[in-house]
This record gives C-alpha cells, sequence and structure tokens, in this order.
C-alpha cells in the first residue's frame, strides 16, 4: 500500500471518527481485528519529514484518542497491540519539539491512567528511563513554549501514574529518579512544583521505603526542608492563592 493511499485512508477514518455514532459502528466490527495494530503499523510507515505525512500520524493520533475516549477499556488492548512501545520510540526519537510529539505525550498519559496493565508494560519495556531521559532536559531549563511546557506535564503525570505500580517504584530508584527530582528541587526552574509531586507518588507507603532511605541518602532533606519555610512565589500558578499553592 503507497504512503498516498495510506494518508488518504487515515484522513477519511479521522472525518468518520468525528461522528461518535460512526465510531461506535467501527469499534463493534474492528476490535477484534485489532485495528489499533494496523494504525500502529501505518505510522511507523510515515516519514515526518513529509508535512502531509506527519499530519497524517497527527490525525491517527486523534483517532486513537477518541477511540480511548468512547471505550476506555480499549487502553490496554491498543497498548498491547503496539501503540505503547511506538509511543515511546516517538518521544525519545531525536527530532526537534513538534506538535505530534505533544500528542504523544498526551496519548501516554492517557494510557496510563488508573491501569496497572499499561503501567507494566511501560516498565517492561524500559518506559521508566525513558520518561526520565526525556525530563532531565527541564533540571536546568525552562520550557520554551507553552506547548513544551504541556508535554512537560503530560510526561510528569504519565511518570506519577508509572509510580503507583510497585515494581516501577523500584526502576525509578535503580534509573536515579530520586536524584534527578532532587536537582530539578534545587535549580528551581518550572519543573521543580512537578518534581515534588514525582516524589510524593515514589515514597508514599510501605512500597516507598526504599525510596525513603535513598532520599535521605542523597540529602534529599536539605533540599525539601527549605520548602517549608516559605511559599516560592515565583513558581505559584497564576489564579490561585497563597495557601491554595503551598
Amino acid at each position: 500500500m503507497s504512503f498516498t493511499i495510506v494518508l488518504f485512508i487515515t484522513n477519511k477514518l479521522f472525518m468518520l471518527f468525528c461522528c461518535r455514532k460512526c465510531l461506535s459502528l467501527y469499534l463493534c466490527v474492528q476490535l477484534e481485528g485489532q485495528v489499533v495494530a494496523l494504525l500502529v503499523q501505518n505510522m511507523e510507515r510515515l516519514d515526518e519529514q513529509v508535512k502531509e505525512e506527519a499530519d497524517g500520524i497527527y490525525n491517527t493520533l486523534a483517532i486513537i484518542e477518541n477511540m480511548a475516549e468512547f471505550r476506555p477499556g480499549l487502553c490496554t488492548e491498543a497498548a498491547q497491540q503496539g501503540l505503547m512501545q511506538w509511543l515511546l520510540k516517538r518521544i525519545k526519537a531525536k527530532m526537534p519539539f513538534d506538535a505530534n510529539k505533544l500528542y504523544c505525550s498526551e496519548i501516554l498519559a492517557i494510557l496510563l491512567q488508573n491501569n496497572d496493565t499499561t503501567r507494566e508494560l511501560l516498565g517492561e519495556m524500559d518506559g521508566i528511563d525513558v520518561l526520565l531521559q526525556q525530563l532531565s532536559v527541564f533540571k536546568r531549563h525552562n520550557p520554551n513554549t507553552a506547548e513544551e511546557q504541556e508535554m512537560m506535564e503530560n510526561l510528569f503525570d504519565a511518570l506519577c501514574s508509572c509510580l503507583m505500580l510497585s515494581s516501577n517504584r523500584d526502576r525509578f530508584l535503580k534509573g536515579e529518579g530520586l536524584q534527578l527530582m532532587n536537582l530539578m528541587l534545587r535549580e528551581k526552574k518550572m519543573s521543580r512544583t512537578s518534581a515534588l509531586k514525582v516524589l510524593d507518588h515514589a515514597m508514599i507507603g510501605p512500597e516507598g521505603a526504599d525510596n525513603c532511605h535513598k532520599f535521605v541518602d542523597v540529602l534529599g532533606l536539605r533540599t525539601i526542608f527549605p520548602l517549608f519555610m516559605k511559599t516560592p512565589k515565583k513558581m505559584k500558578k497564576t489564579g490561585s492563592s497563597e495557601k491554595e499553592h503551598e
């Protein structure tokens, strides 16, 4: 099948999926046929250096998002049909930031919501390391645009979701995630608040004991205690009171 045909089909499906009744009928017919696997195979064949083909990938991701919204249970099947692997590969690709990378981060966060199966799958694919590597860019530098900031927050949300699973906390520990979050707190960049959120998920409960001990070992308390002294006004969210921010 030529790229032109693939793009034609993708764009027609995108228009079709804008109608929820059509989407319902299509899902009932196609779910058993691994429709997501077919969509992933098509995306793998497209060259994002060509604008039309990059648009085709964006529309395909929109189709998958609509499917997941209509039937949340599809997330597990989609992840197992190759979507998780493709998303991780695309997110870590050495390419300039664009709308497709932002959309990938959003879809990844959706797949991981309240789903231990997809969280475990991401961990088995070394996804924790991928997330940490992508977030490490923001340890000393703020996002350049609002869209890049949104992507950063999506990746933080994905990491927090993964840390709800105890096995991923071990992977986070071995991947030196605590050291990265501690460094983000010290640097006082836009990633600081989200880094605190990640630490909360990593160390809460009995399963977080190993991370707690390691955090003390890396002198994390020296970084945390000053945060109790005064609200960092520069990081305060617009429209929130000081008490809400704390």
